[in-house]
């Protein structure tokens, strides 16, 4: 099952419907400050964690 990946803002993005933000330790957590990620280091965590992992784009004007 692929990620959707929704981007909200330059920084901001929901998976699946739900925000999430990295921690500084590396782990991925719901979103509940508001603090946003990079994208980049997104698709590398998702590459990591699922071979051939597909991730579709969304923008929200």
């Amino acid at each position: 099952m692929p990620y959707q990946i929704t981007q909200l803002s330059d920084k901001g993005y929901l998976v699946n419907g739900k925000a999430v933000y990295q921690s500084e330790s590396g782990k991925w957590i719901p979103e509940v400050k508001f603090e946003w990620f990079e994208i980049s280091l997104f698709k590398n965590h998702l590459k990591a964690i699922q071979k051939d992992v597909k991730v579709k784009f969304k923008n929200i004007e």
